[in-house]
């Protein structure tokens, strides 16, 4: 069942404080003082909520007992009810947030430094870019050969 939400002169409209979850179905038409169009095609949409961090963010090898230290995580236990799209990895520098990288693993693998560093990471949706955060300070070297 569609019910009338909008009706004027502007060529889009925002909808707020739809509920979670379910999907919601939108079409359009234009009015004349002397005709009306026919309705758009359906336009399907869920809204979803950021999602919650991504859980166990920890160090690990990238291979077996060899090899680069990596970060790897889990996805986060409630996506907001759209699928996870990409995870943002951040890292926190004397010089403001850097964005080291965007990816689809649950793992990334930064540069060798060694000294302290703070990396963030968090999980984006087709409509949240990023929810919370999971963060890991340590200590970042090179692994040993």
């Amino acid at each position: 069942r569609f019910v009338l939400i909008y009706t004027g002169p502007a060529v889009d409209q925002r909808v707020e404080h739809l509920a979670c979850g379910p999907d919601y179905m939108f079409r359009v038409r234009a009015l004349t003082s002397q005709h009306v169009s026919n309705f758009s095609n359906v336009l399907t949409l869920r809204a979803c909520a950021a999602p919650q961090a991504p859980a166990r963010l920890r160090p690990c090898l990238e291979s077996s007992g060899a090899g680069p230290l990596a970060l790897a995580w889990d996805p986060p236990s409630d996506s907001g009810g759209c699928p996870i799209k990409e995870y943002i990895v951040l890292e926190d520098t004397p010089n403001g947030t850097v964005q080291l990288a965007v990816t689809r693993d649950e793992k990334f693998v930064p540069e060798p430094q060694a000294q302290l560093r703070k990396f963030r990471v968090c999980a984006s949706t087709a409509q949240a870019t990023c929810g919370e955060e999971s963060a890991l300070s340590g200590g970042w070297a090179v692994s040993p050969d």
